[in-house]
């Protein structure tokens, strides 16, 4: 029931925007830019966040996971680069 209202809820909303922002109107392509640009920033922000965040051999989140099972933590990007961009 939670599903398939969300779902539907999600549609509705969807194709409101969309018909809403397919009229004519002062400023239409600016409305479209901001609409469309988090999808611009979305692969940055998430090679950062994986880079900094995650893999850091100092503060990052994998490394403190090898620290609390007594593992001396990897620098992933360093060490093993082919497996950091596969993962």
């Amino acid at each position: 029931v939670l599903l398939g209202s969300v779902i539907a809820i999600t549609v509705v909303l969807g194709v409101g925007l969309a018909l809403l922002v397919n009229e004519a109107f002062p400023g239409r392509g600016i409305v479209r830019v901001l609409l469309i640009s988090p999808f611009f920033v979305m692969p940055t922000a998430n090679a950062l966040l994986w880079k900094h965040m995650m893999m850091n051999p100092i503060y990052g989140v994998l490394a403190q996971v090898w620290i609390f099972f007594g593992a001396t933590p990897v620098d992933w990007l360093t060490d093993h680069p082919l497996f950091s961009v596969i993962l």
